[in-house]
């Protein structure tokens, strides 16, 4: 996150995939690039298309193991409230869902 915040600093746009389940962890980000410069994009996925793109079968091991935790599954997601952007991969292509963060990107 640090040389996110030293690109940020010097005016240079950086993509940072941020997987949080925790509300909080996304606000503190925000509150370290600036509200103005970060677009927060929800992805959001159906656990069965999840496990069924599940090519490490973390999915299949998780009910298995009591141990292992995976969000929407043993651990809780929470969701965004405001997201700049919200893609329901259950009702778009891939092509369509990339095409819409390009133009959240540049609005």
């Amino acid at each position: 996150m640090l040389k996110t915040q030293s690109l940020n600093s010097h005016g240079i746009f950086a993509i940072v995939a941020l997987i949080s389940s925790i509300r909080s962890s996304r606000n503190n980000v925000s509150e370290i690039i600036g509200s103005n410069r970060m677009r927060e994009m929800y992805i959001a996925t159906p656990l069965k298309l999840c496990q069924q793109g599940d090519v490490k079968a973390s999915y299949a091991k998780a009910s298995r193991e009591a141990s292992l935790q995976l969000n929407g599954l043993k651990a809780p997601y929470g969701s965004p409230l405001y997201p700049d952007l919200r893609i329901d991969t259950a009702q778009c292509l891939v092509e369509q869902g990339v095409q819409k963060m390009m133009m959240e990107l540049i609005r």
